[in-house]
């Protein structure tokens, strides 16, 4: 019981860690890129950032749940219909990975 506990303490700490670092590495980059955009004279970085970290983490889901999107929109905590959405807005290719058993009429 006691090592039980102390494996889910130290995954716990692990995915603080892990998260942590992911922001810090997101905060560095977009802190480079936003001082970037400024000399240059952009406007709008919110639409761009948040399609530039969307694109990558709604593919990486698809990726994950061999495209299935209902299991993608659960993994990102998004209604299926908002992700389909998503999916067309950001032009994200669909690529479904059919099991090797198919379905025969």
């Amino acid at each position: 019981m006691m090592q039980l506990m102390n494996r889910q303490n130290a995954q716990l700490q692990q995915g603080k860690t892990r998260d942590a670092s992911l922001e810090g590495y997101l905060e560095m980059k977009m802190g480079d890129f936003v001082k970037d955009m400024r000399n240059g004279s952009a406007r709008n970085l919110h639409p761009i950032l948040i399609s530039a970290v969307e694109r990558p983490l709604i593919a990486s889901a698809l990726r994950e749940t061999q495209g299935n999107q209902i299991q993608a929109a659960e993994l990102l905590g998004l209604n299926r219909n908002t992700l389909r959405k998503k999916i067309v807005d950001l032009h994200i290719p669909l690529k479904r990975t059919r099991s090797k058993t198919s379905r025969s009429a």
